[in-house]
């Protein structure tokens, strides 16, 4: 009975882990994802509360970027409004590149990165998220999407 116990305490403080690494910090309907770069540097925090996504980004703990509108019009309809959010994946990447041209030989392709998964009123699509050391950087996958003659 005892190991039973110590068996499921350690699943509760591994599933509690878990959680913390990858899903949102707030529960609430206000959703709060944010990510570091692999030296810790830099924070990057993406938030909606349900209604638009923005994003805000820290250098060892100062504001850098207030908090920013994200956004795509796509036939007329700014996808970053009336927008939910889930996150995905959480990943770690590290490469190095061979570049002839420019002062380094090789560049550092190091950086921590996740997929938020959104759904607006008409329009399922992704944003992705790169955190290097140094920088930010992300990008919008929207599949691609015929509105119907009946919407």
């Amino acid at each position: 009975m005892r190991r039973i116990l110590l068996l499921f305490a350690a699943l509760i403080s591994f599933d509690s882990a878990a959680v913390k690494a990858f899903t949102p910090i707030n529960r609430s309907e206000k959703k709060h994802f944010g990510i570091f770069s692999p030296d810790k540097k830099i924070r990057a925090v993406f938030k909606t509360d349900g209604r638009r996504l923005t994003y805000e980004l820290r250098f060892e703990g100062k504001q850098i970027i207030l908090p920013s509108d994200l956004g795509l019009k796509i036939n007329g309809e700014n996808i970053g409004q009336n927008v939910s959010v889930t996150l995905k994946k959480t990943s770690f990447h590290s490469t190095n590149i061979k570049w002839p041209l420019g002062e380094d030989a090789i560049i550092d392709n190091t950086y921590n990165e996740f997929e938020l998964v959104c759904r607006s009123k008409s329009y399922n699509y992704k944003v992705m998220v790169r955190v290097y050391n140094g920088s930010l950087a992300f990008r919008y996958v929207v599949p691609q999407y015929r509105k119907s003659r009946d919407n």
